[in-house]
């Protein structure tokens, strides 16, 4: 026994038996004795985010080392990953209405609440005092450094990093010749954002894709010195900068995640910051660039004023918060000054076409940002380019654009090359003739230009399709169904395929079940979590196959079908096919069945659109089906799905959805209080027994939704403080 043990005669804690430590009994006392949870990978405290845990580490060692003397860091090493266990929690996300300081927590509104009462993801070391003195230090500093219009943006941004949001979408640059103190800057900030603020670099971010990590959970990344070397790529820094949610992370060596990044990037540098390939304007319009005066030839400086501005951090902080006020005011829209456009533009490497020879002498010509729309959709194909566009400039408008006229097709159509598909950029081709020759009828010159601008509209994608965080996945499943067990695995096992073969499964989802059961709040759910468009084609309204496929361009009124009009409505061509009521498939009453259709559709081997005329691919395209009967559905058109059997639920299941879920969600779109409607469990009974003899639940939502508009009602008009609902008020209610 360790010297230092207690004796038998004293209380022995519940986790020492007098030799021995149970390791989990210690976790529990620990955890009972310290606020603490383990969420994203990491400790947090009423203190925030544990950045180091030593500290922690010496708290074990505190408790344990009166009753061990042997293997002391392995026991330690041992609980630190239990303690992982013991106190992990599903998710702590960031709480971008509220700032945490040191003193308590204040609301966006301006309203503050003393204390530290809850345990958070970040919280700065600085207090909140309303009666700071103004920073005077800090003020006069920045007088000298920038521009009088300039400062409002610095105050904003500055603001705009207390809060765990990305809304504003941009980073700033802070740019001069040398010398003139910009620097001090990230010096002062890091007395307000103490570790939640750390020094990065644009550089290493830009360039490994690792280092996104090391900002997650952080407010701030400052680049004391930004390096003058244009950045080779730029997707992960615009990624950080427009996050607004979990994104990708991953570490080396170990499996990628969904971790939380609202890291905003601030950089001090002597020029500005350039992309090498990137020619968007995704990359520069994010950028705030403020530029410094010139520095005074005469002018002394402080080596300790960085120490002396930090003294006045709690009016610093007072200022920032100002500042963020103001930009929520303004929904997220930073104050720019016309030297801060002016920035902004002369760092664009984005260009205008000008004077590109195509064949006979016609020359492209860009307007309203043709190049820009270019540019994007080159950036997000995964086809190869074999042709290449090569002159220069541009506005600003990006996918806004939509090519209509013949010039700006013919334009996408010579700088796309072999990003399009090989078919459609042969058909392209052949209607492009048509459209501009006049030896055909207007009619056919018109419709040709009209295919020709949907077909140019849509984004050709590749099949690829990327990994879906499982536990995300999950998450999304748990909020739209209650039970479901046996659905959601399927499901979930569809998520683990993809991710494994990174293709979308050969087969759809056909969802079979008695109506009101929840089909198509499933079919929704897949969506989301595939992260893909979605169209919804109602089998119960479509007679005709042509609806389908569209008419031949032989009529004045031809257009194409509503599967061609989904795919131009997402803008590409990957997307969820969501097909209601699949077992009405087969009762066309026009020229053929639609089901046969859907065949093609389903093939995955391309779909031909009468008014198109050209086979559309369809390898992006994710089916899912629901279904009431699925004896009425062709063997054929079942062979094409994995079938999933939708039970109605029990009477219990009923019950919880409808106290739980239906009611709440009901109340709480009226700005009900859980208190101001309440119904006793006889009540809730009654609501059940009335609706045993319907299947799904939609009836339910319908009685809800009566209840809690009758509630709304006697306390607006009556003047009652609340509602409490009988199982006679319940019956006479809805028998109405």
């Amino acid at each position: 026994m360790a010297k230092n043990r207690k004796t038998p005669d004293m209380n022995l804690p519940v986790w020492f038996d007098g030799q021995n430590i149970n390791e989990a009994l210690f976790c529990e006392e620990f955890l009972q004795e310290s606020r603490i949870i383990f969420a994203n990978r990491a400790f947090f405290t009423p203190n925030g985010r544990v950045t180091d845990d030593i500290v922690l580490r010496g708290e074990v060692y505190e408790k344990l080392k009166s009753y061990t003397i042997s293997s002391v860091p392995q026991k330690i090493k041992n609980i630190m990953e239990l303690l992982k266990l013991e106190a992990m929690v599903e998710d702590l996300p960031p709480q971008p209405d509220r700032i945490h300081v040191a003193n308590g927590t204040l609301m966006l509104d301006g309203r503050f609440i003393e204390g530290k009462k809850e345990i958070v993801q970040s919280r700065l070391p600085v207090s909140y005092n309303p009666n700071a003195a103004a920073p005077a230090l800090w003020l006069n500093f920045l007088d000298g450094l920038l521009y009088e219009e300039d400062i409002p943006t610095l105050q904003e941004f500055i603001g705009y990093c207390l809060i765990p949001s990305n809304k504003g979408q941009r980073m700033m640059v802070i740019k001069g010749n040398g010398g003139e103190g910009k620097s001090q800057i990230g010096a002062v900030l890091s007395a307000i954002f103490g570790t939640n603020m750390k020094d990065g670099s644009i550089g290493k971010i830009s360039e490994n894709r690792f280092a996104r990590a090391d900002l997650e959970h952080i407010l701030l990344c400052v680049d004391d010195d930004m390096r003058m070397e244009a950045l080779r790529q730029t997707n992960y820094v615009k990624s950080i900068v427009t996050a607004q949610g979990k994104m990708d992370l991953e570490r080396k060596g170990k499996q990628s995640y969904q971790g939380w990044m609202f890291a905003r990037l601030l950089a001090f540098s002597n020029g500005d910051l350039q992309a090498l390939y990137d020619r968007s304007d995704g990359f520069y319009r994010r950028q705030l660039v403020l530029t410094t005066k010139e520095k005074p030839v005469d002018r002394a400086d402080d080596p300790d004023l960085a120490e002396k501005m930090k003294a006045e951090a709690e009016g610093i902080f007072l200022w920032a918060f100002e500042g963020l006020q103001r930009l929520v005011a303004n929904n997220f829209k930073f104050t720019e000054s016309d030297r801060i456009r002016e920035n902004r533009e002369g760092g664009y490497m984005v260009y205008r076409i000008r004077e590109t020879a195509f064949g006979g002498g016609t020359k492209l010509s860009a307007e309203d940002g043709f190049l820009q729309f270019m540019i994007e959709r080159l950036l997000a194909s995964n086809a190869p380019l074999l042709e290449e566009c090569e002159d220069e400039d541009l506005e600003e408008v990006g996918d806004e654009m939509k090519l209509t006229s013949l010039q700006s097709i013919t334009d996408f159509m010579i700088c796309a090359g072999r990003t399009l598909p090989d078919n459609i950029r042969l058909w392209a081709r052949r209607n492009l003739a048509v459209a501009r020759s006049h030896e055909v009828s207007p009619e056919e010159r018109r419709h040709a230009q009209r295919a020709l601008s949907i077909m140019m509209n849509i984004q050709w994608k590749s099949n690829y399709f990327e990994a879906i965080d499982p536990v995300a996945a999950r998450r999304i499943l748990d909020e739209e169904l209650y039970g479901m067990e046996r659905v959601k695995q399927r499901i979930m096992e569809t998520i683990i395929q993809i991710n494994r073969t990174h293709t979308l499964p050969a087969y759809g989802l056909l969802l079979v079940g008695p109506a009101g059961t929840g089909k198509s709040q499933i079919a929704y759910a897949v969506a989301r979590i595939l992260r893909l468009p979605w169209t919804t084609l109602d089998m119960s309204s479509i007679n005709d196959p042509e609806q389908l496929t569209g008419s031949s361009r032989v009529y004045a009124n031809a257009k194409p079908g509503i599967i061609m009009e989904a795919f131009s409505v997402s803008g590409e061509s990957n997307l969820v096919f969501i097909i209601n009521e699949l077992d009405k498939a087969a009762s066309g009453k026009g020229n053929g069945n639609p089901a046969d259709v859907l065949l093609t559709l389903l093939d995955n081997l391309g779909f031909t659109d009468n008014y198109m005329e050209c086979m559309i691919p369809t390898t992006g395209v994710y089916p899912i089906a629901t279904a009431n009967n699925k004896e009425q559905i062709s063997a054929p058109l079942m062979s094409r799905f994995a079938v999933i059997d939708i039970p109605d639920y029990t009477p219990d299941e009923k019950k919880i959805i409808f106290s739980k879920f239906a009611l709440p969600k009901i109340l709480k779109r009226m700005s009900l209080k859980e208190n101001e409607c309440k119904m006793t469990d006889e009540a809730l009974d009654a609501v059940i027994e009335l609706f045993s003899n319907t299947s799904g639940i939609r009836d339910l939502e319908q009685a809800a939704e009566h209840i809690a508009a009758n509630a709304l009602y006697q306390i607006e008009v009556n003047r009652v403080s609340e509602v409490v609902f009988t199982a006679e008020m319940v019956r006479s209610l809805l028998r109405d």
